[in-house]
């Protein structure tokens, strides 16, 4: 299948829908990915039409791979980012929580749990939304850092966030490895 034919072909989107696969994935990525990660204090650093793009891309290259065989090293824009932002991502944003996230944007073909490669594309766009975040206007990320440096100073400086960092502004930021490492540090 060509790239417009498949960019153009009807599908049943949110269980309901019948539209042009183009727009499932607009609505996708506007009305699902970008709230589900703002909610948890991260910003994309790609343009929305971007993501769209590179997502579209993504699914097409990979239809009928395992995750373990796909490719989705283009774009990356999260470049630079430290193994602790990382490791800080995952706990952030956990399995329970992409369940969540899949429970209702997970209802068309190309990512659906019926699909032969549905879970492959599920994960491929977990792994690949990371690279496509921003870790200067991340507040998760801002967050991080200020709690890291104030355990490298010794606890001279306070965090910024310290005052609120248990509190659930963006959605799981209470790392508890984190919060430990903050106050013993003193």
């Amino acid at each position: 299948m060509d790239w417009n034919h498949w960019l153009y072909e009807e599908i049943t989107f949110d269980g309901l829908v019948t539209c042009p696969r183009w727009k499932a994935i607009k609505s996708f990525v506007k009305d699902g990915l970008i709230p589900f990660f703002s909610s948890y204090g991260y910003t994309f650093a790609a343009k929305e039409q971007e993501l769209c793009s590179r997502i579209a891309t993504g699914l097409f290259v990979n239809a009928s791979k395992s995750c373990l065989e796909s490719d989705w090293k283009f774009e990356h824009v999260n470049i630079g980012s430290t193994e602790y932002q990382r490791l800080h991502y995952y706990h952030t944003i956990d399995s329970d929580a992409w369940e969540a996230f899949w429970s209702i944007w997970g209802t068309w073909y190309d990512v659906g749990e019926l699909s032969e490669r549905g879970s492959d594309r599920r994960y491929d766009i977990q792994e690949y939304c990371w690279t496509q975040l921003s870790a200067h206007c991340s507040p998760q990320m801002q967050m991080l850092e200020d709690t890291l440096r104030a355990c490298e100073d010794g606890g001279k400086q306070q965090p910024a966030i310290s005052s609120s960092y248990t509190t659930s502004n963006y959605g799981k930021v209470d790392d508890v490895y984190l919060r430990d490492m903050n106050e013993y540090s003193y």
